[in-house]
C-alpha cells in the first residue's frame, strides 16, 4: 500500500478531490483529511463520510501551563509569574531546565518563544508516522490553512490518485 498526499488550499477543492476518489473506487476507509482545527475542516466534515483529524486541540498545555488559544495570533504560553525565575529559566550555569529541547533556553518559555512552527502540530504528524522533515514541511501547510488529504492506494490505483488530486486543485501531490 502507498501513501498519497495532496496539499489543498481550499475545503472545497478537498471535497471535490474525495468525490474523485470514491468516483474511482477508493473507498472513504483509505481516506482521511488532516486539518489544523474545527475551522478549517467544517465543509470536509459535513459534506463527506471521510476522517477528519484535527490536530490542535482547543485547551493546548504543555507541562501544565496553558496556552492562547489558537488563531489568536499569540503563540505563547500563560504561565504563573513566579515561574519565569531564573532558576525556571535555567540553572546557575546557564544550562535548560530538565525536560527543554536541546538548544532552547528553557522550558515551554524557549520552546514557544523560538520555534515558530507550531511544535505540537509536528509531533502529533510524527504520531500519524510522518518523518521529522514531512512533519514539518507538513505542520508549516497546515499553519497556512491548508488541508492534507491522505489515500492509502494500492500500486494498481496510485496514478489515478495522484491525477484526481491534481485535477481537484492540490498543490502538491507526493
Amino acid at each position: 500500500m502507498t501513501q498519497i498526499v495532496g496539499v489543498f488550499e481550499q475545503q472545497g477543492h478537498a471535497v471535490e478531490a474525495i468525490k474523485m476518489l470514491k468516483e474511482q473506487g477508493i473507498s472513504v476507509e483509505k481516506i482521511r483529511v488532516i486539518a489544523r482545527n474545527e475551522d478549517q475542516a467544517g465543509r470536509v466534515d459535513s459534506e463527506t463520510e471521510v476522517n477528519v483529524e484535527k490536530i490542535e486541540d482547543q485547551d493546548r498545555e504543555l507541562n501544565g501551563y496553558r496556552y492562547a488559544e489558537p488563531n489568536s495570533g499569540l503563540n505563547a504560553p500563560v504561565i504563573p509569574l513566579a515561574a519565569a525565575s531564573p532558576t525556571y529559566l535555567g540553572d546557575t550555569l546557564g544550562n535548560a531546565v530538565p525536560g527543554a529541547p536541546a538548544g532552547y533556553p528553557g522550558g515551554v518559555i524557549g520552546e514557544s518563544a523560538l520555534d515558530p512552527i507550531n511544535w505540537d502540530a509536528k509531533q502529533k504528524l510524527r504520531d500519524l508516522g510522518f518523518n521529522d522533515s514531512d512533519s514539518k514541511q507538513y505542520s508549516e501547510y497546515l499553519e497556512r490553512g491548508n488541508l492534507l488529504l491522505l489515500v492509502d492506494s494500492e500500486p494498481s490505483d496510485e496514478a489515478a490518485a495522484e491525477a484526481a488530486l491534481r485535477r481537484s486543485g492540490a498543490s502538491v501531490v507526493r
